[in-house]
């Protein structure tokens, strides 16, 4: 959840930050306000609830049963270096591709 904030986040302010170079730097927004508002409501608020909605992928009985089944989440393999920086480069290459 949190590479998918700063995939958003930098997806979308990125096209921002390319647009300042085809304007000039005059200070000009791609977007209208209430874009940046729908962003945050639709993008920002949403999907937190809905992940927490439908997050539940193994049953308590199982948990109890088969602990390590969350033995990949302690170890901490899914938030590497790795995995941040190609989020971070998919990100730029959709900011590009606006």
């Amino acid at each position: 959840m949190i590479q998918y904030f700063f995939y958003k986040n930098c997806s979308v302010f990125l096209v921002q930050f390319w647009f300042a170079f085809y304007c000039g730097y005059s200070g000009q927004t791609i977007y209208d306000p209430w874009i940046i508002t729908l962003f945050n409501i639709l993008f920002t608020s949403i999907p937190p609830f809905v992940f927490a909605l439908t997050e539940k992928d193994i049953g308590q009985d199982l948990i109890e049963e088969y602990p390590e089944a969350y033995r990949t989440v302690q170890t901490g393999n899914h938030l590497t270096y790795a995995s941040v920086l190609g989020w971070q480069l998919l990100a730029i290459f959709h900011s590009l591709g606006t």
